[in-house]
């Protein structure tokens, strides 16, 4: 990671200025760096950390139950005050900046700095390519979440299928649900291939919406369209859905008369 001179004194001149902000962002560029530290950086628009989400001033609670994974924390300045209400890093984290996002949120109002103060190298080592390692810390916060009092019941819902879609993790209730059911996996693309990893599963056939897809074949099994699951017995298949546009995946299946957790997941 490289600091432009100014970054640190321009995020603390903003909380100065603006005291309902105890946590400031900042932006920057995500650059592929393999060998040389200061050689083949690729300063293009689409790198900037804002392309990737939309960094938002104010109440970001909500915001973060489903984005929480997207902040670059490498830009984050906390002021130091806020530490004595909400405590400091939980250590026992294998990353500790998630969690205190998340306790931040709920207290304090976050605000962005509009400025590009950062270079972020990505290289192999980046502990955030990790998936391994992610997927422990993902464990670690489903495990402290599902039992915070600063969330209600559908904010703690939200958060932890968060986690889970992010870890790629099947609960392990739903693993014995589904077990005595046919597996369908809605999803061809690449989010599948890592989700296929870490879940063992006899899958009955895969679903994507791309027509051309149709009738093929991936990992040996049949590819057919979504409109097939209107000809099946609901109750004999479970629906994993392994796939980026999950929002409009659920949404479809919801206008279908899916139900999340008995039909899919």
């Amino acid at each position: 990671m490289i600091l432009y001179k100014t970054r640190i004194e321009k995020q603390i001149d903003f909380m100065l200025a603006n005291e309902e902000f105890k946590v400031t962002f900042t932006n920057g560029y995500n650059c592929k760096s393999f060998d040389n530290l200061y050689e083949n950086y690729d300063f293009d628009e689409n790198n900037l950390f804002s392309k990737s989400f939309n960094f938002e001033n104010g109440d970001v609670s909500n915001y973060l139950l489903e984005n929480l994974f997207k902040i670059p924390t490498i830009c984050a300045c906390y002021e130091k005050k806020s530490f004595n209400e909400i405590g400091e890093f939980d250590e026992n984290m294998y990353a500790e900046d998630p969690d205190m996002f998340l306790r931040l949120s709920k207290k304090y109002k976050f605000g962005f700095v509009n400025e590009i103060l950062l270079i972020h190298r990505i290289h192999d080592s980046n502990p955030g390519k990790n998936s391994l390692i992610l997927r422990k810390l993902i464990y670690q916060l489903i495990n402290k979440y599902k039992n915070v009092d600063f969330y209600n019941k559908k904010e703690k819902e939200i958060l932890i299928n968060y986690f889970y879609k992010e870890g790629k993790i099947i609960p392990d209730h739903l693993i014995n649900y589904s077990k005595d059911k046919k597996i369908i996996i809605w999803g061809t693309g690449s989010y599948v291939i890592s989700f296929l990893e870490f879940n063992k599963l006899n899958i009955e056939f895969f679903l994507d919406s791309n027509s051309k897809k149709e009738d093929t074949y991936f990992k040996d099994k049949l590819i057919k369209n979504p409109k097939y699951l209107l000809t099946l017995n609901k109750e004999s298949y479970f629906i994993y859905v392994a796939s980026t546009f999950y929002k409009e995946i659920y949404a479809w299946l919801n206008n279908n008369n899916f139900i999340y957790l008995k039909n899919y997941f």
